[in-house]
C-alpha cells in the first residue's frame, strides 16, 4: 500500500524516489504477465492504447496527452538525461545552501522548493533516477499556482502560452501533485473569479534563495521546467522558464497597480535577472531589443 500515488506525496525526496523505482517494477512485472496474456489471445501494439502502450516499454505512470513520440524519446534520449543528471549532481558537492526560505509552499508537500534542495540525501535520490519520466513523478517544481493556455504545438516551443490567471492566496503548489492530477487542479480564489483550476507552477527566487541559483540555473533544472511548461518529457528548451517568467510578467502588467502585483512584479524580475543574467545570449538579445527592437522582435519570431 505504500507505494500508491498518495503516500508517495507524504515523504522526502529519496524516500520517493526509492518508493517510485519499488512500484514501477511492480508494475512492469504486472504490465509483463499482461503482455504474455494479451499476445496468446493475439492482440497487437497497433490495438493498444497509448496508457497500455506505456506500460509495455515501463516508463512509469503517464501525465497528461502525450504523444508515441515522446513515448519512444528521440529527441531528449536516455542518454542525454543520464549526462545532465550526473553534471547536476557534481554541482550539487559545489553549492552550499543555508536553511530558511521565503518561497511559497505546497499545500501538499508544506515544504518550498529550496526545502527539496536542502533535503538530506537529495542527490542519492537523483542517482536512483533513470530518466526524465522518474524525475517529473518524484522531483516536485515547487511555486506560486497559474492557470496557463498553451496553444497548439507549445509541447515543443515553449513561448506559445499565455497566462490566464494567478492566485493571490499565500500557499503554492506541486508539479508533482499536479502531475497526479492530470494538471488540472481544482482551485478558488475569492479575488478572482477566472481562476477556477491551476495547471502550472512558477518557482520564483528572492533574496533567500540566492544560494539555489546554481541549482536553478542549471540544465537539469530547465529540464524539469521544461515539462512544467510545455508538458513533453522529449522535448528540451533553456527558454521555457524564461517564457513563463515573461508571460507571467506581461499578464502582471495588463493588472490594476496593487501591492501584490508590484511585490510579485519585482519577484518574477528579480528571478530573470539571477537567472538568465549571465548568459551572454540573454544578455545581448536584451541589450538589442533596446537599441534595435524591431530587428530583436523579428529575430525572436525566426526563432520561434
Amino acid at each position: 500500500d505504500w507505494v500508491e500515488d498518495g503516500h508517495l506525496l507524504k515523504v522526502k525526496f529519496y524516500e520517493r524516489t526509492k518508493k517510485h523505482k519499488l512500484r514501477h517494477n511492480q508494475f512492469r512485472l504486472k504490465a509483463y504477465l499482461e503482455n504474455v496474456e494479451s499476445l496468446a489471445k493475439g492482440d497487437v501494439v497497433q490495438q493498444m492504447t497509448e496508457w497500455e502502450a506505456a506500460k509495455k516499454i515501463g516508463v512509469g505512470t503517464i501525465t497528461g496527452t502525450y504523444t508515441q513520440k515522446a513515448l519512444t524519446l528521440k529527441n531528449y534520449t536516455l542518454e542525454m538525461y543520464e549526462k545532465n543528471r550526473n553534471d547536476f549532481i557534481a554541482l550539487l558537492k559545489t553549492v552550499k545552501l543555508t536553511p530558511g526560505s521565503d518561497q511559497e509552499q505546497s499545500a501538499v508537500l508544506q515544504i518550498t522548493q529550496k526545502d527539496v534542495f536542502c533535503e538530506e540525501n537529495f542527490a542519492e535520490g537523483l542517482e536512483i533516477t533513470e530518466s526524465q519520466f522518474d524525475l517529473v513523478e518524484t522531483l516536485p517544481v515547487i511555486g506560486i499556482p497559474l492557470k496557463l493556455k498553451r496553444y497548439a504545438n507549445s509541447a515543443e516551443n515553449p513561448w506559445l502560452i499565455e497566462v490566464e490567471a494567478i492566485s493571490t492566496q499565500t500557499k503554492g503548489v506541486d508539479s508533482v501533485h499536479l502531475g497526479q492530477n492530470d494538471f488540472k487542479l481544482a482551485w478558488k480564489c475569492p479575488e478572482d473569479e477566472r481562476l477556477d483550476f491551476v495547471n502550472c507552477v512558477l518557482p520564483l527566487i528572492g533574496p533567500k534563495e540566492e544560494d539555489t541559483v546554481p541549482i536553478m540555473s542549471h540544465s537539469f533544472f530547465h529540464l524539469l521546467m521544461t515539462f512544467v511548461v510545455c508538458q513533453n518529457n522529449d522535448f528540451y528548451s533553456e527558454q521555457a522558464y524564461l517564457s513563463l517568467l515573461a508571460h507571467t510578467l506581461l499578464y502582471l502588467n495588463g493588472l490594476q497597480a496593487s501591492e501584490w502585483r508590484d511585490k510579485l512584479r519585482l519577484r518574477v524580475l528579480n528571478t530573470v535577472r539571477v537567472v538568465y543574467g549571465k548568459s551572454e545570449e540573454f544578455n545581448r538579445y536584451a541589450e538589442s531589443l533596446v537599441k534595435t527592437p524591431e530587428i530583436a522582435l523579428s529575430l525572436s519570431l525566426i526563432h520561434i
